[in-house]
């Protein structure tokens, strides 16, 4: 455990906030994932959802608990105030937003040791379909830690929200949490600014049609960092376009021109160094002839990109007809063993 006196220090581990005129003791353990997790010894900075009416029986509906905690956190000064969502216990929210506009203290620490649910079925969320569930907006210096699970229930949910969502959230901070079974993306970010994402396990069932783990949208300071030990095993494609893509370039839609008439800004390349992906046993038919599309033009390029036993024709019932299926590479280094179609245009 790391401690440091806040009154000679404005520094957070992790980032930067401004905490001048705070006096307390900020440790920092490490939770059972190995991720850290922010630790205060003062028991009057921490509000319990279950002192609020939250009930954690996985039955009772505990919004308003958990609102009213939150209440309390926003008007705490001079401290980090904890919203602490009590271990081996599940609460089971409706779509909640916690907003972070009228906050008084400098950073907010949610630490999550549960499970939040999401409500099992869609009446119980009226007429806020097709929005997110768990929504932390305007909320600055935002730490969330404590190796809980959030399950989204998201079998039938997958095409109406955003599990968790962080809108104009700056100095964020989200380390050993567990996604399970989202209903559409896992996280989202809109228009945050310094976030830390880290030792998050995110688990989606194989037949879900969006495993996406985290979307960024409107955001600064992100692109940087790695993904890496990533593995695409035993996989059946039909009529799929895109098959297999890794890309470092994105193109930004949303950029506000002078000219609205004028066209889009070149893509950008990513600085995420991307490396060993493996993708094994690929078998099926592409809707596309670029098959196989290993875009890696970024400054990081990518090394360690392994194709094995990877079979891909093109669709036969494409129209118009697809032809002879392809793979292009950029600055991609890796090997092939046993792919169709061939992958030439790796660098070793």
């Amino acid at each position: 455990m790391k401690c440091s006196s806040l009154a000679t220090l404005n520094t957070i581990v992790f980032f930067l906030i401004s905490l001048q005129s705070i006096i307390t003791t900020t440790c920092y353990g490490r939770g059972t994932t190995g991720a850290p997790m922010l630790i205060i010894d003062d028991k009057s900075n921490i509000f319990d959802v279950t002192s609020y009416g939250a009930v954690g029986d996985g039955k009772t509906e505990a919004s308003q608990g958990f609102l009213k905690a939150w209440g309390d956190v926003c008007g705490k000064e001079n401290a980090i105030p904890t919203l602490l969502i009590p271990a081996n216990q599940k609460f089971l929210l409706n779509p909640i937003v916690f907003n972070g506009r009228n906050c008084k203290s400098n950073a907010i620490h949610v630490q999550l040791q549960g499970t939040i649910l999401a409500a099992d079925n869609v009446e119980a969320w009226g007429d806020k379909r097709g929005g997110n569930w768990l929504r932390f907006s305007d909320v600055f210096g935002l730490i969330i830690d404590g190796g809980g699970r959030i399950d989204g229930r998201g079998e039938i949910w997958w095409r109406l929200f955003r599990a968790l969502s962080f809108h104009n959230c700056s100095n964020l901070q989200l380390s050993g949490v567990h996604h399970v079974n989202s209903q559409k993306n896992h996280i989202s970010l809109n228009g945050c600014n310094n976030v830390q994402l880290s030792h998050l396990t995110i688990t989606a069932p194989e037949d879900s049609p969006n495993t996406d783990g985290v979307d960024v949208s409107y955001s600064t300071n992100g692109g940087r960092g790695y993904a890496r030990k990533i593995s695409y095993e035993d996989i059946i494609l039909v009529d799929t376009r895109n098959p297999i893509i890794i890309t470092h370039e994105y193109m930004n839609h949303h950029v506000l021109r002078a000219d609205p008439t004028a066209p889009p800004p070149p893509p950008s390349s990513s600085d995420v160094e991307i490396r060993d992906v493996w993708f094994r046993r690929v078998n099926g038919t592409s809707s596309v002839r670029r098959a196989i599309y290993l875009d890696c033009g970024g400054a990081a390029g990518c090394t360690g990109v392994h194709l094995e036993d990877v079979h891909i024709v093109s669709s036969p019932t494409a129209i118009p007809p697809v032809g002879a299926v392809f793979a292009e590479c950029n600055n991609a280094h890796g090997d092939s063993v046993s792919t169709t179609p061939p992958v030439g245009c790796l660098l070793p």
